[in-house]
């Protein structure tokens, strides 16, 4: 009877170790496979996937499933199977966690020392010990998928919530100035999920509450999407939209074309992503567009990072012959001149009107006197001015002496200096004028000289630039 107690107690001892042996084996296999990266001294060769192989004398204690070839991903740590059953990473994360119960870091301790966090995955081992899953194989042999978590969709709730608003109050249709290509606010949200500044804001999860980061997250997104604004005279042959290549960079350069161009570097080299010209970012044969442009130019000019104005027709540093530049006769470049808080003006060349220190040209005072004095507005509104119905008598009195190409965008480019809108009727001539009278009131006008009342009574004479499509003639 002792030696059948002693027999079946050593079968169950037996049998034990070899339970043990199995588990140990499926924790070591488990560890290995979440551990990201390729280590050294890997049997697998080369190839994203190597073998495991299981020595013979071993494998004679292991259950029949372990004593074939298995495929398992290079990225996992090399190991060798022995009579303890223990592999390096299982025996190094326990020293760890003996040391520094620290190390567990924001994950619960509920006494399961085999405890790893899970990974969104449908990563499976079948029964032959396979992985299978649906992470990429982009040949990133260090590839790890990122740990996803309910503080991770709040946070890019509020991203995204910040940069819709953000593309809503921008033009319709700027210049990607790095790739010379029309984008569209989609097109940008996208790039912009891509880009260095949206995954330097996914960092802000390790410091939580996200709606505290509100204000930093914001000043980011709108540092990415700032845009530039062209000011210029139009000339000949002006690029419009739709004849457009993919890269405007390499098209042939033309006087028009040629322009463009250099407004998109000058806007690059001073560390824009985003241009806008009236010229090709606008569908103008689409009525709808055209209305909500023209609405929004003068708040799509005021939230511009900055203002290019380029002068076509200026070459040398003289004030005198910046003052007679085609630019200061033009109605929508009053506008222009008013609305940017952020301005810079550049010669036939492409070269800075004047040599400052002061990014800002409004910001010296002898520029400033001067734009004043050309232009007729006062310093102060070229500072900062605010729009209104009350501003009538001072607006018609800088316009009085511009022009525009079509008569009716005489009163149109005065809409947004005076904050009232009245719908956008190509063709209807000096009809504009009137509806513009009625949504201002009469009772607006009763102030205002004869002399300063007849530029919108009468049509504004046509200039060289008459000749073309009346689509194209629009907003010059």
């Amino acid at each position: 009877m002792g030696k059948q107690e002693d027999s079946l107690s050593s079968s169950a001892r037996t049998i034990g170790i070899r339970k043990q042996q199995e588990d140990a084996t499926n924790r070591s296999l488990a560890n290995s496979a979440l551990t990201p990266g390729k280590p050294k001294g890997s049997p697998s060769g080369p190839g994203k996937y190597g073998k495991l192989r299981i020595d013979t004398a071993d494998a004679k204690s292991l259950p029949p499933r372990y004593t074939k070839e298995k495929e398992v991903p290079e990225a996992r740590p090399a190991f060798t199977i022995e009579n303890t059953f223990e592999s390096p990473n299982t025996l190094e994360t326990e020293n760890i966690r003996k040391k520094d119960d620290s190390s567990r870091g924001e994950y619960p301790d509920d006494g399961d020392d085999d405890f790893f966090p899970p990974l969104h995955s449908t990563a499976t081992e079948d029964q032959d010990g396979a992985i299978h899953g649906e992470y990429p194989d982009d040949g990133d042999d260090n590839f790890f998928p990122p740990l996803r978590s309910t503080a991770t969709e709040g946070l890019l709730a509020v991203i995204r919530d910040i940069v819709d608003r953000v593309l809503a109050n921008s033009p319709l249709r700027l210049i990607d100035t790095v790739h010379g290509s029309l984008c569209s606010p989609s097109d940008r949200r996208a790039m912009f999920e891509e880009s260095f500044e949206f995954g330097s804001l996914l960092f802000l999860i390790t410091n939580p509450p996200v709606l505290q980061h509100a204000d930093s997250i914001r000043k980011v997104v709108e540092r990415y999407f700032g845009y530039v604004m062209l000011s210029h005279r139009w000339q000949d042959d002006e690029p419009l939209y739709g004849s457009l290549e993919p890269n405007i960079y390499e098209m042939p350069a033309s006087r028009g074309i040629a322009k463009l161009q250099g407004f998109c570097r000058t806007a690059r080299n001073l560390g824009y992503r985003w241009a806008w010209s009236d010229t090709c970012c606008i569908d103008k044969t689409s009525s709808l567009e055209l209305q909500e442009t023209i609405v929004s130019m003068f708040s799509w000019y005021r939230g511009s990072a900055l203002t290019i104005v380029y002068l076509y027709d200026f070459h040398l540093s003289d004030s005198e012959d910046l003052k007679r530049s085609d630019w200061f006769t033009r109605g929508w470049t009053l506008l222009e001149a008013i609305a940017p808080r952020i301005v810079r003006f550049y010669n036939s060349q492409w070269q800075p009107y004047i040599d400052s220190k002061q990014f800002n040209h409004k910001s010296v005072e002898p520029f400033l006197e001067l734009l004043a004095s050309a232009t007729g507005v006062p310093k102060e509104s070229l500072r900062d001015f605010t729009p209104g119905r009350h501003r009538a008598a001072e607006v018609l009195r800088w316009a009085s002496n511009r022009m525009t190409t079509l008569p009716e965008d005489m009163a149109y480019s005065l809409m947004g200096l005076l904050d009232v809108q009245i719908t956008v009727i190509y063709g209807e001539g000096e009809r504009a004028y009137h509806r513009l009278l009625d949504a201002l009131g009469l009772d607006t006008w009763s102030g205002i000289e004869q002399r300063q009342f007849k530029v919108l009574q009468s049509p504004v004479p046509q200039d060289a630039e008459g000749s073309g499509s009346s689509s194209s003639q629009t907003m010059q």
